[in-house]
């Protein structure tokens, strides 16, 4: 029996989804008990639901201090654009706490004057050296990594700019390709819907794939479909979904490098015993119904199936599709990493405070992904260009290690809007150490080396280690101090026990960005009562790093 069963008093876990249901004005209809995913956790099957709802037994802590028994319940309602975790009381099922497992997408106006942001920055697809690919005849036409968008691609709209792309899954990551679940030999979908996606149209905006709306490749695999940029979005879905489903796939593959792998947590139907909790591939909808101008991706605790919903734009004379802007679904995609790491794969709620980096960490992930080898550190690069017609995008300034194109520094938090606005100052934060890095240690157009010694690949191994280390509810400075935990933790300097070997190199970079040795972060709560401070922690060591001195260990993890 459930726990809500064994209760001498008190509510059921089906009273409490719908005591919790109820409070969102939704209608769950008749339910049923499925087995549980985690010990102490109760799951409802019900019609009104896109997917199973959760519930755990809990003790919520009220402002005041006191503690109230209470069912947390986690539910995906049909016709709600939120998927909630809603705390009820266990006694009267009123409502205690509401928060969102959905994070939108959202245009945060530039302020300052308009800058000149290059309108061309195109991008072939670089050698993905150290990649060990699957053998496979599966073969896609997308715009394929690192190009941002059609417009930086070599032939941009009304042309079309996209390419074939194969042998670009991972024997690492997708052991069994991109279209298996059973874990043996032979794809299981000709579709798009394989081991860490399914990826579909829902233009009714029901939450479920429309009727053959997975573009099918036949025995061989073949993903080739037409577009035309000059007709509606309705006119290229098979293209469209296409170039969704061989994201979301390529961001898993890249990312399961540098650690977002199944005991971290990551989605997957099949974890092939490689631990972690699996049946939770990822729902990528393109040309959903339940918008425009938008994008979101709600995140549920692992063995749940997240939820990525993609938007037609209005913004161009003709509307254009946002599953083809790969910054966004980069960016959307990394919600799911940056919940599923912070507090552990079972807890997805942990980035709910005011102060939370979540915006910032996925516009990183988005300008890494699609980062190119001439790229300079003041080069703006504008977030949402494309999708929302705006040359100068969709945060306050483009990122660039400029000041006078972009001059936040932390304290600009406090009059930021939480999250996005609070986001961007993070990962403004993030885009200067990664250029420092970068600048120390190069560049490298192997993504998937996450062993690598160039400053883009450890930097990246940094960042997702840091969102490991980091505590629930980070504020910067938490975020800070785990990157710089995660340096010491993979680049142990031998000269200075408990540093990383990018001790000077980061803290220089947090610091000329405000988050300096003596910068206070206040409450993570609050985004409003953090002080800045651009002092360095002491004199830079002796033993520098040298361009002679990086080693050739591409996969121990080590540098000097």
């Amino acid at each position: 029996a459930s726990a809500g069963a064994r209760r001498a008093a008190g509510l059921t876990a089906d009273a409490a989804l719908r005591a919790a249901a109820g409070h969102l004005n939704a209608d769950v209809g008749a339910t049923a008990a499925r087995p549980a995913l985690r010990p102490g956790e109760t799951r409802l099957a019900a019609a009104g639901l896109a997917t199973d709802a959760t519930l755990r037994e809990v003790y919520y802590r009220a402002p005041d201090g006191s503690l109230t028994r209470a069912w947390e319940v986690s539910l995906d309602a049909i016709g709600q654009p939120d998927w909630w975790l809603v705390t009820v009381s266990a006694a009267t099922g009123a409502e205690l706490a509401r928060h969102s497992l959905t994070v939108h997408e959202e245009a945060v106006p530039a302020s300052g004057a308009p800058l000149a942001v290059p309108t061309t920055r195109t991008a072939a697809l670089p050698g993905v050296v150290s990649l060990t690919a699957r053998p496979t005849a599966a073969s896609y036409r997308v715009y394929p990594r690192p190009v941002e968008n059609p417009t930086f691609s070599p032939t941009p709209p009304p042309g079309d700019g996209r390419a074939v792309v194969t042998g670009t899954e991972s024997a690492l990551a997708s052991p069994f390709g991109w279209h298996d679940t059973n874990g043996a030999d032979g794809p299981e979908f000709t579709t798009t819907q394989g081991n860490n996606v399914h990826a579909y149209t829902d233009t009714d905006a029901n939450n479920a794939p429309d009727a053959d709306s997975s573009p099918d490749g036949g025995a061989g695999l073949v993903f080739d479909f037409p577009v035309d940029f000059a007709q509606a979005p309705a006119a290229y879905r098979p293209a469209a979904v296409t170039n969704l489903f061989w994201w979301n796939n390529t961001i898993h593959d890249v990312l399961y490098e540098y650690g977002f792998t199944e005991a971290a947590g990551n989605f997957q139907v099949n974890t092939y015993g490689r631990g972690g909790t699996g049946n939770d591939d990822v729902r990528a909808e393109s040309q959903d119904g339940s918008g425009t101008n938008n994008a979101n991706f709600s995140t549920p605790a692992d063995g749940q199936r997240p939820r990525m919903q993609m938007f037609v734009g209005t913004n161009h004379p003709v509307n254009v599709d946002g599953s083809f802007n790969n910054t966004t679904i980069t960016h959307e995609y990394s919600h799911g990493i940056s919940n599923r790491l912070t507090g552990g794969p079972s807890n997805a709620s942990c980035l709910q405070n005011s102060e939370q980096m979540g915006e910032g960490w996925s516009d990183f992930f988005a300008l890494m992904m699609t980062a190119l080898p001439t790229d300079r550190p003041e080069q703006p690069r504008a977030y949402g260009a494309w999708y929302y017609n705006n040359p100068v995008g969709i945060r306050p300034s483009p990122y660039s290690t400029s000041f006078a194109v972009n001059s936040f520094t932390d304290q600009r938090t406090r009059t930021a809007v939480a999250p996005h606005g609070v986001g961007f100052i993070w990962a403004t934060i993030l885009w200067e150490a990664t250029q420092d890095m970068i600048a120390a240690h190069g560049f490298s157009a192997d993504i998937y080396n996450a062993g690598g010694m160039a400053g883009n690949q450890m930097m990246l191994r940094l960042v997702v280690e840091g969102l490991k280390l980091q505590p629930c509810g980070p504020g910067f400075i938490d975020g800070r101090d785990a990157i710089l935990a995660a340096d010491a933790l993979l680049y142990p300097d031998a000269a200075a026990p408990g540093r990383g070997r990018h001790y000077t190199t980061l803290w220089t970079a947090f610091a000329r960005r405000g988050l300096g040795a003596s910068a206070s972060q206040g409450s993570p709560s609050s985004n409003a009562d953090n002080t800045e401070a651009f002092d360095f922690p002491m004199p830079p060591p002796t033993l520098g790093i040298t361009a002679t001195s990086v080693t050739g260990a591409a996969r121990a993890g080590t540098s000097t």
